[in-house]
C-alpha cells in the first residue's frame, strides 16, 4: 500500500520569495501544497497542479482557523506545516 502524499501548508509564499520555492520544491517531492500569503495574486506562476493557494494573514486568527479548516476539509488530514516566517540569517551572505 502506497502512503498518502504529505498535506504541507506554507506561509509567505508571494513570487520570488522563500515559501514560494518551498512551495516547488514540497510539490516535486509529491506532496500535496497549500501556498498562502496576504494577496492571491502574488503567488500567481505555480505550474504544479499540487499546488494550491490560499489568502491568508498570519496575525489574523480567523484567517488562520479558516485556511486550517478548507485543507482539512479537502484533505482530511494535515500532516506537515512549513512555516519558514520565522527563518532567520545570522550574518549576511557574502559577509567577511
Amino acid at each position: 500500500m502506497t502512503p498518502a502524499p504529505k498535506v504541507v501548508l506554507v506561509t509567505g509564499c508571494s513570487q520570488g520569495g522563500i515559501g514560494y520555492s518551498l512551495c516547488e520544491a514540497y510539490a516535486v517531492r509529491g506532496c500535496i501544497v497549500y501556498a498562502t500569503a496576504h494577496k492571491l495574486e502574488s503567488m500567481d506562476g505555480f505550474a504544479a497542479t499540487n499546488i494550491h493557494v490560499l489568502k491568508l494573514d498570519v496575525t489574523e486568527d480567523r484567517d488562520v482557523e479558516d485556511a486550517v479548516k478548507t485543507i482539512i476539509e479537502r484533505e482530511g488530514r494535515n500532516r506537515y506545516i512549513g512555516k519558514q516566517r520565522w527563518l532567520s540569517c545570522t550574518r549576511t551572505p557574502f559577509s567577511t
